[in-house]
């Protein structure tokens, strides 16, 4: 591979992250690839023609009463990467079901189909890879993991980093694929592709329970609504989720055919609240709870109904039956749903229904309906129930209460708890969390270098509370030392939360602690108003810095003595002999500090603000900044 492969590579890659998913939509494309490329153009298309009529059969057998929540499971023929292939979109709404239901169909084809390669992927990327996080080599991160996963006779492959390129350096290494290096990989080194059984289990773990899982997605509900929806509904039960799915979503304007005029506008609805029927609706379990989790007033057309129902099971049928027949109504009065396929269908019927072509059922016929009523226990959250599943402790004894949700969800639940339990018990882990990938200098293995001294990483409390101390500027607690000023005076300033302060009171503690950051502050100079800059001339800078000291070790006597007999006399130390360069950097620092927090409390001009408000909550009270007889500044 030349260095110009290697810029068209990135060159394509950066073109691919330019072309983003729709929101809530699975991408999929299925490649015959042969060996050596063993099959001619014309033989691809008829193989190819196969898979799309396998598909087919697949999907007529195993969703004949399926209901998609937006968009179903499609393959077109479509040029890929200078290949022939067939490719799918399917926008799945809220229904994560649907994305996994894919997944399995995906899977089953290309275990029905040797030479039959499948990658899938969503707005998220690849999620396959999310789903086997834990499992997933260090060097596989998304910036290089595009057109890699790939699904093969049942498996899950990957393309690994070409540890094997002729030139040199991170782009021919560490790059992600365009999708004609992939089929060029697949086509000529199908025994190096990565393969492992636990990312696969990881990955594939939402399958394990297809196709049983299909009939499980679906609720079936008794509703009481008009007979001429009950007719199309029996005709297209597909038809539920766009009606489902307007009401959802529904706004002042599309609610607007329902609420104007009153009573009178019935003669103007598609479907009016008059000859109504109670039948059995076939919803997904996405579309039912989007359904029911909302409150929503009858129509003045409904109202009626509503008065003259008592039962409080004909009552929630018909309460279910108003918000599915508004939906419809919503649905077809649109404006701008009207070039929909659905739309068009749901007119259709309602035309040859007034022409007489299609016959609205009879009571016996809808007695005849196969009518269903599933229990609605997995909408029901007992929190209870959730406390149990969070901490994985089951009743011991007397009457079991009611299963959280179905068993989905309590699998799904537990599998979660025991996920985030083993990413906080992992000692492995860095301080950093997810390592990325190594810089341009890294080996052409692709493998990360870890330093020694990060093997072993622990957390406590006395550590965070020292490196935030640290990353405010504040002295260390009681027994440690300055960086470059071991032994100073200004160390030995106790902090609340040592053993003998810890049995104080709260306030007592609070007061203690604001006296003692008073004095950290007093040491660092802080409170020094009538500090000057510090000198350009070394010798200058040297002979400032004593007489900051000799300063510094006169306020910690003056604080010493007003905690005591509060003594006016001063005591005067000896300054310390030894000066570095070091702490003449860090007498800078607090230079700067004091330097800002006076000239923001000075910007105040005596009225509240952020430099008061931050003194005033460590205890300290400046004098009100007025000018001083030359007519100068804050002095």
């Amino acid at each position: 591979m030349t260095n110009a492969d290697d810029l068209e590579s990135v060159g394509q890659s950066v073109f691919d992250l330019t072309k983003h998913l729709p929101e809530d939509t699975v991408d999929y494309t299925l490649l015959v690839i042969p060996r050596d490329h063993q099959h001619k153009p014309t033989s691809t298309r008829e193989r190819l023609e196969t898979v799309r009529e396998s598909a087919l059969s697949l999907v007529e057998k195993l969703l004949q009463e399926y209901i998609w929540q937006r968009e179903h499971f499609h393959l077109d023929f479509s040029k890929i990467g200078g290949h022939l292939g067939l490719h799918g979109q399917t926008n799945y709404g809220d229904s994560i079901d649907d994305e996994w239901l894919i997944v399995y169909l995906l899977r089953e084809l290309s275990s029905t189909f040797p030479d039959l390669w499948v990658k899938v992927n969503d707005t998220d990327g690849d999620f396959l890879l999310a789903e086997a996080a834990n499992e997933l080599p260090q060097w596989l991160v998304p910036e290089i993991a595009e057109n890699r996963v790939w699904i093969h006779e049942g498996k899950l492959c990957i393309i690994p980093i070409d540890d094997k390129a002729p030139s040199a350096g991170v782009l021919s290494v560490h790059r992600a694929l365009t999708i004609g290096n992939a089929i060029e990989f697949i086509s000529t080194r199908p025994d190096s592709l990565l393969r492992s059984p636990n990312l696969e289990a990881e990955a594939f773990y939402r399958l394990r329970k297809y196709p049983t899982r299909i009939a499980e997605s679906m609720h079936h509900v008794a509703v009481t609504l008009p007979r001429r929806l009950a007719c199309i509904l029996h005709l297209k039960p597909n038809t539920i989720s766009p009606a489902v799915e307007a009401f959802y979503l529904r706004d002042p304007i599309a609610l607007r055919p329902l609420l104007e005029g009153g009573e009178k506008v019935a003669t103007n609805l598609y479907f009016p609240a008059e000859d109504l029927v109670t039948v059995s609706v076939r919803f997904s379990k996405t579309g039912y709870a989007q359904l029911t989790s909302q409150h929503f007033a009858p129509p003045p057309t409904w109202t009626g109904v509503f008065a003259k129902t008592a039962d409080s099971v004909a009552f929630r049928r018909l309460e279910t039956g108003t918000k599915v027949t508004s939906g419809f109504e919503m649905l077809v009065s649109d404006p701008q749903t009207q070039e929909r396929d659905v739309v068009r269908q749901i007119k259709l019927l309602l035309q040859s229904m007034k022409e007489g072509n299609i016959q609205l059922p009879s009571d016996d016929e809808i007695e005849a309906w196969h009518g269903k009523q599933d229990d609605e226990g997995w909408l029901d959250i007992n929190y209870e129930d959730l406390e149990h599943e969070l901490s994985k402790k089951a009743a011991d004894g007397g009457t079991k209460s009611a299963a959280f949700g179905d068993s989905h969800a309590h699998e799904n639940l537990q599998r979660l708890v025991q996920r985030f339990e083993s990413f906080l018990n992992d000692e492995s882990a860095g301080i950093d969390g997810v390592e990325d990938l190594g810089s341009e200098d890294d080996d052409d293995d692709g493998s990360l270098s870890t330093g020694d001294d990060e093997d072993d990483v622990s957390f406590n409390e006395a550590d965070f509370t020292s490196m935030m101390r640290e990353m405010m500027g504040l002295p260390p607690q009681t027994g440690t030392a300055l960086p470059g000023a071991s032994g100073d005076v200004c160390s030995q300033s106790p902090w609340p939360g040592s053993g003998v302060e810890s049995a104080r009171g709260e306030d007592e503690a609070m007061q203690q602690m604001m006296a003692d950051m008073e004095a950290e502050l007093r040491c660092a100079g802080a409170l020094e108003l009538d500090r000057a800059p510090p000198p350009k001339d070394a010798q200058a800078k040297k002979d400032a810095a004593t007489t900051r000291r000799q300063a510094k070790a006169v306020s910690i006597t003056e604080k010493a003595a007003v905690e005591g007999e509060e003594e006016e006399e001063e005591e005067e130390e000896e300054p310390a002999t030894a000066d570095s360069d070091d702490r003449d950097d860090e007498v800078e620092v607090d230079y700067n500090l004091a330097k800002n927090l006076l000239e923001s409390f000075g910007g105040q001009a005596g009225l509240p603000g952020p430099g008061g408000n931050l003194l005033a909550s460590l205890g300290i009270l400046l004098p009100r900044d007025e000018p001083d007889d030359h007519g100068d500044g804050p002095g």
